[in-house]
C-alpha cells in the first residue's frame, strides 16, 4: 500500500500518522519543506516532495491513500494521484464528492474522536519509545488562544514546532 501525506507545517498528526503508518507497512511520499526530510526519514518516511519547489504529482501516481492536512487546491490536485477504488482522507476540509466520483475514489472529511483506548495505546508507544513526539513549546492553558493563533498561522511559533498546552 502507498500513502501520500499531503502536509505544509510541522504537525503532532503528520508526525504520528507517519509512524503509524511505518509500524502497518505502508510505502510513505511525505509533502514536506526540504528542512524537514530528515526527521520525516527518522519517522519512517520513503519519498519526499519540496512542496516550495516541487509538485507531487511528479512523484505520486496510483496512490491508494492521500492523507490531506492542506486543503484547497493541494487537496483538489490530490484526486489525480489516486489510484481508481482509492481513498482521500481530509482533516481540514471536506472533499469535493464530485470530484472523488469522476476520478472514482472515495473521499471523506475526518475529525478525530479517539478514546481512552485508543490514548492509553498511543501513550504505551510513546512510554515505550515506539514512538516519536516533538514539542517545541509548552504553553499554560491560560495562553489556549495563542496556541490557536499559531494553529491559524496568525502568529509563529519558535522554530515552526508544534505547542502543547500545560493543564498543571
Amino acid at each position: 500500500m502507498v500513502c501520500l501525506f499531503n502536509s505544509h507545517q510541522r504537525s503532532s498528526v503528520r508526525t504520528v500518522s507517519v509512524q503509524l503508518a511505518r509500524r502497518a507497512g505502508i510505502e510513505i511520499i511525505a509533502t514536506a519543506a526540504r528542512r524537514d526530510f530528515a526527521y520525516l526519514r527518522e519517522l519512517g518516511a520513503d519519498t519526499f516532495v519540496d512542496y516550495h519547489s516541487e509538485r507531487f504529482e511528479d512523484f505520486a501516481r496510483d496512490v491508494d491513500a492521500v492523507l490531506d492536512l492542506v486543503g484547497g487546491e493541494t487537496q483538489r490536485r490530490s484526486f489525480q494521484v489516486l489510484r481508481r477504488g482509492g481513498k482521500l482522507i481530509s482533516a481540514v476540509s471536506p472533499p469535493d464528492q464530485d470530484l472523488a466520483t469522476q476520478h472514482g475514489v472515495k473521499a471523506a472529511f475526518f475529525l478525530v474522536s479517539v478514546g481512552t483506548e485508543h490514548l492509553t495505546k498511543i501513550a504505551e508507544l510513546i512510554d515505550n519509545g515506539d514512538l516519536k513526539t516533538r514539542v517545541g513549546m509548552i504553553l499554560p492553558l491560560e495562553e489556549a488562544y495563542v496556541a490557536h493563533l499559531m494553529l491559524e498561522g496568525v502568529r509563529s511559533a519558535p522554530g515552526g514546532e508544534d505547542c502543547s498546552l500545560s493543564l498543571t
